[in-house]
């Protein structure tokens, strides 16, 4: 199995045979257009998920306490 997982990977270099790799720059090209254009959303968004992941991680810490 190992062997068969390893030439797979080997197959989806960027520039090989298969088109991953640029299908691969692609999808990130656009998902960081995609956060550049909605940056300030996603900066609030992200902002309030270590908000509450702070949140909760120190009401872990005292309960544990």
């Amino acid at each position: 199995r190992l062997p068969l997982l390893k030439s797979f990977l080997n197959s989806i270099k960027p520039g090989s045979d298969t088109n991953v790799g640029t299908e691969y720059a692609a999808e990130t090209s656009a998902i960081l257009q995609l956060r550049l254009s909605s940056s300030s959303t996603f900066d609030k968004i992200e902002e309030k998920r270590k908000k509450q992941e702070r949140n909760r991680f120190g009401g872990l810490l005292l309960r544990g306490a």
